[in-house]
């Protein structure tokens, strides 16, 4: 396999991984737990608003975006790693 090809490649898979990325982070936020509405009465609105940032953070959804920054964040940095090489 050529150099050249190789490169062609790589392109092909940080492409991929980004799009793969994009597409989880899109399907994920669909998914996360709504938040906000009436204070229980038995509950301040700090206790509330804490109640509701731990379901968001403890939920599957959450965590599946934070896969699919992820996801894109090695994409980008493979891709420019590629380029930062191909220039050489």
């Amino acid at each position: 396999m050529t150099a050249k090809m190789r490169f062609t490649v790589l392109a092909i898979i940080n492409i991929l991984m980004i799009i793969i990325g994009i597409i989880t982070v899109s399907v994920s936020i669909s998914y996360l737990p709504s938040t906000g509405g009436t204070v229980p009465q038995e509950m301040t609105l700090e206790q509330y608003q804490a109640q509701q940032h731990q379901v968001l953070l403890n939920s599957t959804a959450f965590k599946w975006v934070i896969v699919g920054c992820c996801i894109i964040g090695t994409g980008i940095l493979m891709a420019l790693i590629r380029i930062y090489i191909d220039n050489q």
